[in-house]
């Protein structure tokens, strides 16, 4: 917490994401399952922030392992979890979006 208070900018963010008196911007995970049709695509090929307008903040890979800062390059995969920030209309498209069974662009 003391080295919040060093980074005032990072304070302030902390502050807009977790309070109500901010732009609703909320942090969610979802878990890619096989039924999806957008696994084994890129953040880029999905066009994620075009299509939904959340971020992709953190990618969870199967084996366990985290990617903190996902390339758009970056390869989603069933079994994997994106943590994504957005409002809670943004973070909706972002589940419907890994949630349907037919491809972007279909």
């Amino acid at each position: 917490m003391a080295n919040l208070t060093l980074r005032p900018q990072v304070t302030a963010f902390v502050d807009v994401v977790t309070t109500a008196a901010g732009t609703d911007l909320r942090f969610e995970e979802i878990e890619v399952t096989e039924a999806s049709a957008q696994g084994g695509k890129s953040i880029r090929d999905l066009d994620i922030r075009r299509q939904t307008g959340a971020l992709i903040v953190a990618l969870r890979k199967r084996d366990g392992t985290f990617d903190t800062t996902p390339e758009p390059d970056a390869v989603i995969e069933a079994g994997d979890v994106i943590v994504g920030v957005g409002t809670t209309g943004e973070l909706q498209r972002l589940e419907d979006l890994f949630a349907r069974g037919e491809a972007v662009g279909a």
